[in-house]
C-alpha cells in the first residue's frame, strides 16, 4: 500500500503518474505543519507564528494564502484535501494516505499485547520500509512545534529499529539485528538500548569477543561524548556476560551461546570428560570462567600496607572515611571512595591508616598502588592491573588491557579486597580497576573529586588547624620545644602535613639552623619553595604532579594569574587576553584542582604555595616537564 503524502524522508506527494515535489521552503514548511496536526483545525494566527517564528512580515496572511494555493495545486487529484474552515485551515488525510500515520499504526500493532516476536518483526519491517532515509521531512527547517514533532518522528524510527532488533534476537535472527543496530549506532551513537541489544546479539551469535569489544566501544563513546560512564543496565549486561549468566530479552529468556574461550587459562566447565555432545533439544550448559592457578595462593592475605604512624588532628576525618568504606554496598561492582584535597594535605596517610585499620573487614588483602611511581604514559595501561593481578596470585597476567581488566574481575570474584590507589591524577588511571568484583573496595586519593567516576563516595580533606599543626611539629621535634616560633612555623606551613614534616626534617638535619632563621627563610618568597624540600619530600613536586596533567592553556593561565590579590572573572579575562566564557572554564579547572580558591562572593585567590609556584613558572621557569602555549 503506497501513501500519497510522504514525510518520512524528503516530503513528496505520490500519484500513479509519478512524484510531485513541493517547491519552496515555506510551502514545504506549511505542509509539514499541517501534517503534524493532520485532521485538526489550525488557526491562521498559529500558522503564521509557526511559519515565521518570532518575526512575521506584514504580508504574512497574504503570503499564507499563496502557499495554501500552491499546496492545493500539488495535492489536486489526490484523496488529501486542504480545506478552509472558519478561523483556519484543516488537512484531511487518512492513515492510508500519509506514511507517518501508517507508520504509527504499524508500530502500534507490533507493540500490541497479543503480538508475539514473529508478528512484531513482520509489522516493524513494514513500518521501517516506509522510511526513505533517517530524517523526517529532510531539508525542512526545524524550529518551534514542528521541529519538536519532526524530532519525535525520528525518535520513533530509532525506537522501532531497537524494537525489531529485540524481536529478531528473540526469534533467532541476531545476525540481522547486529546489522540494523550497527546502522542505527552510526548515526545515533549515544543510544544505550541499541548498544545493549547489539552486545547481546553478538553474544547470541557466539561472538563473545565482539560482545565484550562492543561494551568497551560503548563505554568510550559515553566517556568521550558525555564524560559519564555507561548506564547501569549496560554495565550489568557486560558483567553478566563475563560470568556467562542468562540474560532475558523481550518475552523470552536468552541463553548464552556456546563459544570457544578467548584466552588461555580460562577453561569451559562442560561436565566430565568424554561426556559427549548434548542431546538434541537439551539446553547446552554455558561456559563458566575458571582460573588455573595454585589454589594455595587463590585467596592471599596480602598486607601491602605497613602499619602507618598515628595521625594527629584527623580523628573526625578518619571516622568519616571508615564509615564511607564500611557503608551499604551501592550496587554491582566495587565500592569506590575518593579522598581528595590540595597537594600535601595528607590524603595518602589518612587512606593508608584507614585501610590498615579495616583489615578485618577486608581479610583477603589490603593492597597499595602509588600511581605517581608509574610513568604517566603507562598509568592507564595494563601495567597497574598486572601488578595487582600478580599480588593476587596470577603468575603471568595478559598484556592486553581489556583482557587484564576482565581477568581482574574474575580473580577478585568472591574476595574481600581493599585496594588503595594513591595520587590518582586522571579518571583513566582508575577505570581499569573498576572491574574489581562486588565485595571489594577501591579507595582513591587525588587532588580533586574525580566527579566522572559514578557511584563513588567522596570526602574532602582540609588542612590542619594551628593547634594540630603545632602538635605535629612537637611530635617530631620533641615535646619540650614550645613557644611562638612553632606557632609561626605552623601558620607558614598552611596546615599541610607534608610542609610540616619537611620543616621538621630540616630542623633535625641542620642542628645549627635555628627555628627563627628557618622562619626567615620561609618568609622570603624568592626562596621559600626551595626550603620546603628535603630528600625525596618536596612540596613543589607535589604541586607539579597536580599541574602537569592539565591542558597547556590551564597551565598558562595558572602562571599568568600569579599574584597575592583577589581578582574577578573580568580581570582574569583581561590578564589572559581571553573571552569571559573561556576564562571561566580555565578558572574552574584551577579551582577543581585546589590551585585556586573561590570565595562566596565569586572572587578568586591563589593559596600561598600555589602562588609561589605560579610566580616561579612565570618569571623563572624551572620545570621542563611543564610545557606552555607559545603565547606564554
Amino acid at each position: 500500500m503506497e501513501s500519497t503524502v510522504r514525510v518520512l524522508g524528503p516530503i513528496e506527494v505520490h500519484l500513479p503518474s509519478g512524484v510531485r515535489r513541493v517547491r519552496g521552503s515555506k510551502p514545504l514548511s506549511l505542509l509539514a505543519i499541517l501534517l503534524s496536526q493532520a485532521n485538526r483545525l489550525i488557526s491562521v494566527d498559529r500558522l503564521v507564528t509557526m511559519l515565521w517564528d518570532t518575526d512575521p512580515p506584514r504580508s504574512a496572511v497574504a503570503n499564507l494564502r499563496t502557499y495554501v494555493r500552491i499546496l492545493r495545486q500539488v495535492l489536486s487529484d489526490t484523496p488529501v484535501r486542504l480545506e478552509r474552515e472558519p478561523g483556519g485551515y484543516l488537512l484531511r488525510v487518512t492513515d492510508a494516505d500519509s506514511d507517518h500515520l501508517r507508520f504509527a499504526q504499524l508500530v502500534a500493532e507490533a507493540s500490541a499485547e497479543a503480538a508475539g516476536p514473529t508478528r512484531a518483526v513482520e509489522r516493524l519491517e513494514q513500518a521501517l520500509q516506509l522510511w526513505r532515509g533517517v530524517e523526517a521531512a529532510a531539508g525542512v527547517p526545524r524550529h518551534g512545534a514542528v521541529g519538536t514533532w519532526l524530532d519525535a518522528l525520528d525518535e520513533q524510527r530509532m525506537r522501532a529499529v531497537e524494537r525489531i532488533a529485540e524481536a529478531r534476537i528473540a526469534t533467532g535472527e541476531p545476525d540481522r539485528a547486529v546489522r540494523e543496530l550497527a546502522d542505527l549506532l552510526a548515526v545515533a551513537p549515544l543510544r544505550s538500548r541499541a548498544w545493549w541489544l547489539k552486545i547481546l546479539a553478538h553474544h547470541r551469535l557466539g561472538e563473545h569477543d565482539l560482545a565484550l569489544a562492543g561494551y568497551r566501544s560503548a563505554a568510550d563513546v559515553f566517556r568521550d561524548e558525555l564524560g559519564i560512564e555507561p548506564d547501569p543496565e549496560l554495565t550489568e549486561l557486560y558483567r553478566s556476560l563475563l560470568h556467562w549468566d542468562d540474560v532475558p530479552v523481550g518475552a523470552g529468556q536468552v541463553r548464552p551461546a556456546v563459544v570457544t574461550p578467548i584466552r588461555g587459562g580460562l577453561q569451559p566447565d562442560v561436565g566430565p570428560p568424554n561426556s559427549g555432545s548434548p542431546a538434541a533439544g537439551d539446553p547446552v550448559r554455558p561456559y563458566r570462567r575458571r582460573i588455573e592457578r595454585d589454589r594455595s595462593t587463590s585467596h592471599p592475605t596480602v598486607h601491602g600496607l605497613p602499619e602507618p604512624p598515628a595521625l594527629i588532628g584527623r580523628r573526625d576525618a578518619l571516622t568519616e572515611l571508615r564509615a564511607a568504606i564500611l557503608g551499604p554496598q551501592p550496587g554491582i561492582g566495587p565500592r569506590v571512595v575518593v579522598l581528595h584535597g590540595p597537594p600535601g594535605v595528607g590524603t595518602s596517610a589518612l587512606a593508608q591508616r584507614a585501610a590498615y585499620d579495616l583489615a578485618d573487614a577486608y581479610p583477603d588483602g589490603q593492597l597499595h598502588l602509588d600511581v605517581r611511581t608509574w610513568p604517566r604514559a603507562r598509568r592507564s595501561g595494563a601495567g597497574p592491573v598486572q601488578a595487582v593481578l600478580r599480588r593476587l596470585g596470577v603468575g603471568t597476567p595478559p598484556d592486553d588491557v581489556a583482557e587484564a581488566v576482565d581477568l581482574l574481575q574474575t580473580v577478585s570474584a568472591g574476595l574481600r579486597l581493599l585496594l588503595v590507589m594513591d595520587n590518582v591524577s586522571a579518571p583513566g588511571e582508575v577505570r581499569p580497576m573498576l572491574s574489581l568484583a562486588t565485595g571489594c573496595c577501591l579507595l582513591l586519593t587525588s587532588g580533586y573529586p574525580l566527579g566522572v567516576i559514578p557511584g563513588a563516595g567522596r570526602l574532602a580533606l582540609r588542612p590542619l588547624n594551628v593547634t594540630n599543626s603545632v602538635e605535629v611539629l612537637r611530635s617530631m621535634l620533641g615535646r619540650d620545644r614550645v613557644g611562638e616560633e612553632f606557632d609561626h612555623l605552623a601558620v607558614l606551613c598552611g596546615g599541610l602535613p607534608l610542609a610540616l614534616r619537611i620543616v621538621a626534617a630540616r630542623l633535625i638535619d641542620l642542628p645549627a639552623l635555628s627555628t627563627a632563621a628557618l622562619i626567615g627563610r620561609l618568609r622570603d618568597e624568592r626562596r621559600a619553595l626551595s626550603e620546603w624540600e628535603v630528600d625525596d619530600l618536596s612540596l613543589r613536586s607535589r604541586m607539579i604532579d597536580v599541574l602537569s596533567p592539565l591542558r597547556p592553556e590551564v597551565r598558562y593561565a595558572f602562571a599568568r594569574l600569579a599574584g597575592p590579590r583577589e581578582f574577578g572573572v573580568a580581570e582574569a579575562a583581561r590578564r589572559l587576553n581571553a573571552l569571559v566564557a573561556e576564562t571561566e572554564a580555565l578558572l574552574d579547572e584551577l579551582v577543581r584542582t585546589h590551585l585556586l580558591v573561590v570565595s562566596s562572593t565569586g572572587r578568586y585567590r591563589m593559596p600561598r604555595f600555589a602562588r609561589l609556584l605560579a610566580e616561579e613558572l612565570r618569571f623563572r621557569p624551572r620545570c621542563p616537564e611543564l610545557t606552555f602555549p607559545s603565547s606564554a
